[in-house]
């Protein structure tokens, strides 16, 4: 089977998200392209949490921070946790204990007039926010030009190269 990243469609920047959580680091990442596939920002840091499913919103909640930092109104968030996906969709109650970022995700949305939709991705279309969520635990990292792995990670995106 082969999968793709998917360009967002015009006037729109597509976020992809994701969040690492282990027993010894947890981060975040989160990768802000345009278009025509090119990296406008991105973000790694490391958070607190105690499940995946929290990750995952902490860096949805990363993300929304960002788009609020680079003054950005119309975006896809693209997120490979399915649980994550079907509750920003209104298809899945959440667990209490993400209760209170999911209403911060909420308020951000409508003080700030942001048109979002949310996107489900496959998890290998979603290595360089992996990635950056795996680098998460370093310390907050926020650039706009992609280091040489993060750049060739998102490279084939470009090429609309499938990932195998």
């Amino acid at each position: 089977m082969l999968i793709n990243w998917t360009l967002p469609s015009h006037g729109w920047i597509k976020v992809n998200i994701d969040g690492n959580l282990n027993c010894t680091n947890t981060g975040i990442g989160g990768l802000f392209k345009d278009v025509n596939g090119k990296c406008i920002v991105f973000l790694a840091s490391p958070c607190v949490a105690s499940s995946p499913l929290e990750t995952e919103t902490r860096a949805a909640l990363g993300a929304l921070q960002i788009t609020i930092s680079y003054g950005l109104s119309h975006i896809i968030l693209e997120t490979d946790s399915l649980v994550l996906f079907q509750i920003l969709m209104g298809f899945l109650k959440p667990d209490w204990n993400i209760t209170i970022l999911l209403n911060r995700i909420k308020d951000m949305v409508i003080k700030f007039h942001f048109q979002i939709q949310y996107a489900l991705i496959n998890r290998e279309a979603n290595r360089p926010a992996d990635w950056l969520a795996k680098k998460g635990h370093l310390g907050i990292i926020i650039g706009e030009n992609p280091t040489c792995p993060l750049y060739n990670l998102t490279l084939g995106d470009v090429l609309d190269a499938p990932y195998m």
